[in-house]
């Protein structure tokens, strides 16, 4: 390609006289790995969050519960992918179990810096054309500890979708 011809003038010099594309760029839609199905992989966005009581009221009805260390995973595997975002997230501590709404705030802020760290993981071990919806709970009293969190989280995370998988 020659890039004086692309930016001459009338009378100018060409703008990169002697230089050449050294690569060529693909494009985005090449072939996309599991990870990179997630536009920004860290990011907790709207749309990924399970808001609305009917939505809720239908996870608590028809989802399987799971739990382990004061964590409990409420999921209901979808067979089917409607559009956006394939798993979504809802983070709930009872007003019964943690009484101080500043803890309550906080314990809530561990469990999504959890799931959102380790959302490119779940992303990853999802079956293709499949939904999910998560309903992460916090059961005991007192506030969790950071590393087992996250552990504890991955640990139901894979049990749920053990779950799910027919075979």
């Amino acid at each position: 390609m020659d890039f004086g011809r692309v930016c001459a003038r009338a009378g100018a010099e060409q703008c990169w006289p002697g230089v050449e594309p050294k690569a060529v760029i693909a494009s985005r839609s090449a072939t996309l790995s599991p990870v990179s199905r997630i536009k920004r992989p860290y990011r907790l966005t709207r749309a990924e969050r399970l808001r609305g009581a009917k939505v809720l009221a239908i996870l608590r009805r028809w989802g399987k519960s799971i739990e382990k260390n004061g964590v409990q995973l409420i999921f209901l595997l979808l067979p089917i992918h409607l559009g956006g975002p394939p798993i979504r997230a809802a983070f709930w501590v009872p007003k019964k179990k943690v009484r101080r709404a500043t803890q309550r705030n906080h314990i809530k802020r561990l469990l999504r810096e959890a799931y959102r760290l380790q959302k490119p993981v779940f992303y990853s071990l999802l079956p293709d054309g499949k939904a999910l919806w998560l309903l992460w709970r916090w059961q005991a009293a007192s506030p969790p500890c950071w590393p087992s969190l996250k552990e504890d989280m991955l640990a139901l995370y894979q049990k749920a979708l053990r779950q799910c998988d027919p075979s």
